[in-house]
């Protein structure tokens, strides 16, 4: 696992290439072909014979984190660890806007298997989508959707919620689809925080695994931070106005 996660972090090193494209859309569905997939975002040129790709120069890193997770075992149902969720914040230059972006390594030694991931916290802002490699055998992102639910519903799996992104995936060892690709939500918003349950790692049991849901701590959308001293001051400036225009009341005799 060590060594694939160094796979992961080599995959964001800079390249020029040209900006990258992402579609907007309430359910959107790709293509297994890449030529034809709206979500496919080209990778820098690899430089070690086409193992691993880089970074389109447009994007920069901004803050990069990783948590291993938990699913129940298939036999007992006691929870295990069976794999590891990779969360970046990247800038995209070509339009200074904040990109959100969820890669999955599940462990090879593991069963497990993940259909969709949850990304919290985009009410009051926009979302676009893309997905691009880090090697040749990452898995495509299925799906995305502006607004669905994120529960443990296997009858309507898709509940309106304004709040969260989802993505479809199917990242499973048993399937010799043990890696996931970027899978990014570009956003128009400002700033971004480290919160709760800002993720959600969903196995929806189509494999007789038991339906559930890991909510992992993650980077979520936020709006520009409020500098602590200007509530006083904007306070003070109308506790000023409120005396001066009593002042200029008693100067008319009123």
């Amino acid at each position: 696992m060590q060594a694939v996660r160094a796979l992961i972090c080599a995959g964001l090193v800079a390249a020029a290439l040209p900006a990258s494209a992402f579609v907007n859309g309430v359910r959107i569905f790709g293509n297994a072909n890449p030529a034809f997939d709206p979500f496919y975002i080209p990778e820098g040129p690899s430089d070690d014979g086409g193992l691993t790709f880089a970074l389109p120069s447009n994007f920069s890193v901004l803050a990069l984190r990783q948590t291993d997770f938990e699913l129940p075992d298939e036999d007992d149902g006691e929870l295990e660890e069976v794999g590891t969720f990779f969360d970046v914040v990247l800038r995209d230059s070509t339009d200074g806007m904040l990109v959100f972006g969820s890669r999955i390594v599940m462990d090879p030694a593991e069963e497990g298997e993940i259909n969709d991931i949850y990304r919290r916290g985009f009410t009051g802002f926009g979302a676009d989508f893309g997905w691009l490699a880090v090697t040749a055998n990452d898995l495509r992102m299925f799906s995305a959707a502006r607004s669905t639910g994120s529960h443990l519903s296997t009858d309507d799996p898709d509940l309106p919620d304004a709040d969260v992104i989802g993505l479809g995936t199917d990242v499973n060892v048993e399937e010799l689809n043990p890696v996931t690709a970027w899978y990014l939500i570009k956003t128009n918003a400002p700033n971004f925080v480290l919160r709760d349950n800002a993720v959600g790692l969903f196995q929806g049991g189509e494999e007789d695994q038991l339906p559930y849901m890991a909510n992992l701590s993650g980077f979520a959308p936020a709006p520009v931070p409020v500098p602590a001293a200007l509530p006083l001051m904007l306070s003070g400036l109308g506790l000023l106005a409120l005396k001066r225009r009593r002042t200029a009341q008693q100067a008319l005799g009123r």
